[in-house]
């Protein structure tokens, strides 16, 4: 199995605009994985401020904000005339198609549901920006040769794996929760139901049901 590392060339930068810190800790930790640089801001009117401060490759923009909305900071953005070919992607948990339409219409480049899948991320981000991705070879059993028992019970792992995936989730860190899974997987059969619950948790970008799994473990 191959894992992206990174990507060949000059380092890009990105800005992730989202009020809600969560949101914007899940996405920088996702960019930042592999490779890239990025700046935050909380509403749209320090997304246009920074914007001009930074001048980013990428421009994540939440659509729904207090103070100045998604919609208002892309129209303002788009009038500078350094930002008229600039990446922009709009996030949001809407699933109207009036909004999605909305957002090309005002120049946002595409619309990225939220919660926010990787592949869809990367797949995008290598369609616009033409990146071509390092990868390592990461040495993996194959799983279908390690048959699971239905309604398995979830046997906890040893407790330093307990604390890291609780430490890892609650900074939103999910490539890195995947990663311990798979390690935990490794240490014994035993361990394989909790830790593919711990990966499918992960996948799905829920943090907070990764925590409430692990805390009862924890004695927290």
């Amino acid at each position: 199995m191959q894992r992206i590392t990174g990507y060949q060339g000059e380092r890009k930068t990105v800005l992730v605009v989202d009020d809600k810190q969560e949101n914007r800790v899940i996405l920088i930790n996702m960019l930042e994985w592999i490779g890239f640089k990025v700046v935050e801001a909380g509403n749209g009117q320090e997304a246009v401020t920074t914007a001009k401060e930074v001048m980013p490759d990428v421009i994540f923009m939440d659509l729904v904000m207090p103070i100045m909305t998604g919609f208002e900071a892309v129209q303002a953005i788009r009038q500078l005339p350094e930002f008229k070919d600039t990446l922009i992607i709009a996030n949001s948990a809407s699933v109207f198609e009036a909004d999605q339409e909305k957002s090309r219409v005002i120049g946002c480049n595409e619309f990225l549901p939220k919660p926010i899948e990787d592949d869809q991320l990367f797949k995008l981000l290598v369609a616009h920006l033409k990146l071509e991705w390092l990868y390592e070879k990461v040495e993996e059993e194959t799983r279908q040769d390690r048959p699971i028992v239905e309604n398995a019970p979830l046997v906890p792992p040893p407790l330093e794996k307990l604390e890291a995936l609780y430490e890892l989730a609650m900074m939103g860190k999910m490539l890195k929760v995947r990663e311990q899974a798979t390690e935990i997987e490794e240490l014994d059969d035993k361990y394989i139901p909790f830790a593919r619950q711990i990966e499918k948790l992960a996948k799905e970008f829920d943090e907070e049901q990764i925590v409430a799994l692990i805390e009862p473990y924890l004695n927290i």
